[in-house]
């Protein structure tokens, strides 16, 4: 019988065997792997492969992730519109095969010579890796396995398996590792690692109760706003020099200020409106600022009576008094 015969009388074979019901020809995930490669590597390079062994491993981490592939000749992360990411790798011997048949047709005979990943065998692996996603997504359809492959895609980039384990998201992952033959004859190693979980879908989280009012909501957000960190400046006083006369400064210049300097310090944020005013003095032996006057901005309940400077230091609160080395301002009374 003539090939065009036999692929004829395959055809209407096909066409006239019923299909299996739903579920009758199950595919395990260790199983629809194997497949998956198989399918890959005949699509994207014509490569025969044969004799495939699996094994799965579950590590707790990003570490463990790369003892197990640090081997590897080409690592190509696989991230997904969820945020997962998962990673693919090849030994060396599986991407020199690749890139052998890839450009000249054939495989050599050896294991090849190991050697680091350019960007160049990335682009040539990068078929035989997309097209393995896609056929063990298509093999999980219809099957519990279906979500957790979802959406992976080989990125345009690579990972040094040296720093594999330092470089990837530290969460649990699942390791499929196929032992293969390429033609019959090269020995393959290749690595498929995906999260154990997936993060939950936006809107797939159990209602929270609703029955809350609106005025503890914003209760609990003013809180949150309220406990954020804020960064104030005092500024003892403000200056202003020529060029020239900062140009000459040297260590050991003194540069006046003014006497009044010491009762009216600002403070707030940088280059935004006053907050309070202080007065620079000491208290309980280290440096402090006496508030003066708060801000309008302040709520009503928090702003303090308004003082001059003499008043204020009349009080002498928590034994306050003036910095060290500074004079204080004479009263005008006396």
């Amino acid at each position: 019988m003539s090939n065009p015969d036999q692929t004829s009388l395959l055809r209407r074979k096909m066409e006239t065997t019923p299909a299996p019901a739903a579920g009758s020809m199950a595919v395990s995930l260790e199983t629809g792997c194997v497949k998956a490669m198989a399918r890959a590597g005949f699509i994207a390079a014509g490569v025969k492969v044969s004799d495939q062994v699996v094994t799965v491993t579950e590590v707790s981490g990003g570490l463990e992730l790369g003892d197990i592939m640090g081997e590897a000749g080409l690592v190509i992360p696989c991230p997904a519109p969820d945020e997962s990411e998962g990673y693919l790798a090849l030994s060396g011997g599986g991407l020199t095969a690749l890139v052998e048949k890839t450009t000249t047709g054939k495989i050599s005979e050896g294991e090849g010579e190991p050697r680091a990943a350019s960007t160049i065998d990335r682009l040539l692996c990068h078929g035989f890796l997309e097209r393995f996603l896609e056929a063990w997504r298509e093999l999980m359809e219809d099957s519990s396995h279906e979500g957790w492959l979802e959406g992976y895609a080989p990125a345009d980039r690579m990972i040094a398996p040296e720093v594999l384990g330092m470089s990837v998201v530290d969460v649990p992952y699942r390791i499929h590792t196929i032992q293969a033959k390429f033609d019959g004859g090269r020995d393959v190693t290749f690595w498929a690692a995906l999260p154990q979980t997936r993060p939950q879908a936006a809107g797939a989280a159990e209602p929270q109760d609703t029955g809350r009012a609106v005025e503890d909501w914003a209760k609990d957000w003013r809180a949150a706003v309220l406990e954020s960190p804020a960064e104030l400046e005092a500024v003892l006083c403000k200056l202003e020099l020529t060029l020239d006369e900062v140009r000459r400064w040297a260590p050991g210049d003194h540069v006046p200020i003014p006497s009044s300097a010491l009762s009216t310090v600002t403070i707030g944020r940088r280059n935004g409106p006053c907050v309070a005013t202080a007065r620079l003095g000491q208290a309980r032996g280290v440096r402090a600022l006496r508030l003066n006057e708060i801000s309008s901005q302040r709520a009503p309940q928090a702003t303090a009576r308004k003082e001059t400077p003499p008043e204020a230091l009349a009080h002498n609160p928590q034994g306050f008094e003036d910095r060290p080395g500074l004079a204080a301002p004479s009263d005008p009374a006396t």
